[in-house]
């Protein structure tokens, strides 16, 4: 199935994120990765990719390699740059880029509102809210604590690993084991790319 609609928004984002980087690439790349939830290397060799596009990519978390050498922590995951290597697209960005296509707005919050929706999430406007003051933190890096008392301020405590499960899931968060060792708490870092 591929994605029809205007292009406008999401080519206008990727060249503020990525200014130095072909848009028209970036573009077939992504939608790509949309459509299969992933892309291979060599598909993005084939489309004309290089590996400094794919590092670039993964530092803003809209590509991680499938790959890892001990978790499903982002920062765990490896590269081996082989035609088969798999990079998958966190839901999130699936969504970011979805609602870019489809509606011509860029906006991170609905994005994750579909998502919470295709899970069956029942308190979808307060999970936004939530999602709304992590990222008025302006930060990479969220602790387990700062996220349980953001969810206390809207009366989700209660649910605190539902919470946090939902954004592992959909790419928002990713927990941060060397963080844990540096700060003695858990953290998790948060996908750069929506930041904006």
């Amino acid at each position: 199935m591929a994605l029809k609609g205007r292009t406008r928004k999401l080519r206008e984002n990727l060249k503020k994120r990525f200014p130095n980087e072909d848009v028209d690439l970036l573009e077939k790349i992504l939608l790509r990765g949309v459509e299969k939830g992933f892309v291979t290397y060599g598909e993005v060799v084939e489309l004309g990719g290089t590996v400094d596009l794919i590092l670039s990519l993964e530092e803003e978390k809209v590509l991680i390699p499938s790959a890892s050498s001990k978790s499903l922590s982002w920062e765990d995951r490896c590269f081996s740059f082989k035609n088969n290597e798999k990079f998958e697209m966190p839901n999130i960005i699936r969504k970011i880029i979805k609602v870019a296509v489809e509606k011509g707005i860029w906006s991170p919050t609905l994005a994750f509102k579909e998502y919470l929706q295709s899970i069956g999430e029942k308190e979808i406007d307060r999970m936004v809210e939530l999602l709304q003051k992590i990222i008025n933190k302006r930060t990479l890096i969220v602790s387990a604590e700062e996220i349980k008392e953001i969810a206390a301020g809207i009366n989700m405590e209660e649910r605190i690993n539902t919470i946090i499960s939902e954004l592992k899931g959909s790419g928002v968060i990713s927990p941060c084991l060397r963080g844990f060792i540096r700060e003695k708490k858990v953290v998790y870092e948060l996908n750069k790319f929506i930041l904006g």
